[in-house]
């Protein structure tokens, strides 16, 4: 009787331990391609700076220094991201206008999703305003100030779809491994423009099209990229760099200037291009299709500092 009872209790142990080092070897798969979502490098102020009041006569010195989180799927280096203050004048703070303007010292790292559907979220970088201080006497009791902190940063969009050839692209067999000319799902990276509405039609016997829309999904304005969110030249505004990408030769597109690789203006947040595809082969295959996008953003956050009279100044003439 014991040796069956260790006999059992062995074949659990060996079956605990097989079911352990499968569960150990398993392995999920992502869902999808992508995070998704419309946020890019979301801009806050760091709680207490600047202080939601300071007081005058140079007494009070201060700092503001924004928080750079990366919502989206594009990484960012540091030295493509600026952060300007406006809403004070920087001489009546006690600093240079150059000292208004700043990035952080670190790479503005993205969310990242493994293969296996594991979601690592980045951790936030910083731009730092620092020695402010309201050195002449202000008029009054209090004076409150905006302070705004305007963040442009050169970001993008991956997009993913997949496409349909048929052997008589034409006149296709009903039973075929795919269709042509019907709304194509794409998947989009998380960023603030976005890639809709794939739809996929026959052109000829030997050539498939596509057309796709670009839209503005986020809350900031969209410049040109490497524009540094200039607002001086007006031709930089709604301007995105699109590339169309399918691995396979014969690829044109209109709506771009450039044919396949080139840039367009969104008008009223959206601009549609189309395209060609040449289908080298009859036979029935699907074949990925991949949209990148490229622009500039610009994104605001703004506050209130109140400037009270210092108590030193109590009742001595204003």
């Amino acid at each position: 009787m014991r040796l069956s009872l260790a006999m059992v209790v062995l074949t659990i142990l060996l079956i605990s331990a097989c079911q352990e080092q499968a569960a150990e070897g398993a392995k999920g798969i992502a869902s999808t391609q992508f995070l998704g979502g419309s946020a890019g490098i979301v801009p806050e102020f760091l709680p207490g700076n600047p202080p939601p009041e300071v007081y005058d006569g140079g007494s009070f010195p201060f700092d503001i220094v924004v928080r750079l989180t990366n919502k989206g799927e594009f990484p960012v280096p540091a030295s493509r991201v600026k952060v300007m203050i406006s809403g004070i004048l920087a001489n009546e703070f006690g600093v240079s206008s150059g000292a208004l303007v700043s990035g952080p010292t670190e790479d503005v790292l993205a969310r990242q999703q493994d293969a296996e559907g594991n979601i690592l979220e980045p951790s936030p970088s910083f731009a730092e305003f620092v020695g402010l201080n309201h050195r002449s006497p202000i008029v009054g009791s209090v004076q409150r100030f905006p302070l705004q902190a305007s963040v442009c940063y050169n970001y993008g969009t991956v997009a993913s779809t997949t496409l349909c050839s048929r052997e008589n692209i034409l006149n296709p067999d009903a039973n075929g491994i795919c269709t042509i000319n019907e709304d194509k799902t794409i998947e989009n990276s998380g960023a603030p423009v976005q890639i809709s509405s794939v739809r996929e039609s026959a052109r000829a016997a030997d050539k498939v099209g596509f057309t796709f829309k670009i839209m503005h999904a986020g809350q900031g304005e969209i410049y040109a990229p490497g524009s540094g969110c200039d607002k001086v030249d007006r031709r930089n505004e709604n301007r995105v760099a699109v590339r169309v990408s399918s691995g396979i030769p014969g690829l044109s597109c209109s709506g771009l200037e450039g044919g396949a690789d080139g840039t367009t203006t969104l008008f009223g947040g959206e601009k549609t291009i189309t395209c060609t595809q040449q289908i080298p082969s009859s036979a029935d295959f699907e074949f990925p299709v991949t949209i990148e996008a490229a622009y500039d953003y610009e994104d605001r956050i703004t506050t209130e500092i109140a400037v009270k009279r210092s108590e030193t100044r109590v009742g001595q003439a204003p």
